[in-house]
């Protein structure tokens, strides 16, 4: 359709450091895993992982879940994704939220732990594994509001 797509977040993989494997979020909402090597970048899969500007996506950190993807985006998800699975599975909705997710942080020594922020300036911890709220939001065990136009 000729739109202007720019890419908006990129994350290397730390659990296979010789993979060469990175995601990358899309302002179209897709999200991207590629392997890029010094002779050139091959696309792996990509999906549409959310409906509107997909800000952020970020590998897990513990080193045992390789394949799992973190993204979040204008549309107020944060989700999940295997990326074992087919390119059009929908992901675990983890969090929803009036405004966009902007930023990711999986923590790298509690692969269940996972810090993010938002436009409506909070900081906040989930537990994955934790189901709790409605339409399947995971338990928030923490948040701290940092007034001054989101986290970034």
């Amino acid at each position: 359709d000729g739109a202007l797509v720019m890419a908006l977040s990129l994350d290397w993989s730390s659990a296979e450091p010789s993979s060469g494997r990175a995601a990358v979020s899309l302002s179209s909402g897709m999200v991207v895993v590629a392997c890029c090597r010094p002779e050139g970048a091959e696309v792996e899969t990509s999906w549409k992982a959310h409906d509107f500007e997909a800000w952020c996506v970020a590998w897990d950190r513990s080193g045992e879940q390789p394949w799992v993807a973190y993204s979040g985006a204008d549309d107020g998800l944060l989700k999940l994704w295997d990326t074992r699975l087919a390119q059009n599975s929908r992901g675990t909705v983890l969090s929803r939220h009036e405004m966009g997710v902007t930023c990711i942080a999986p923590s790298p020594l509690q692969r269940h732990l996972v810090a993010y922020g938002s436009y409506d300036e909070h900081l906040r911890l989930l537990d994955t594994r934790v189901l709790g709220g409605s339409g399947g939001s995971r338990a928030e065990v923490g948040a701290l509001r940092v007034p001054g136009g989101g986290l970034w």
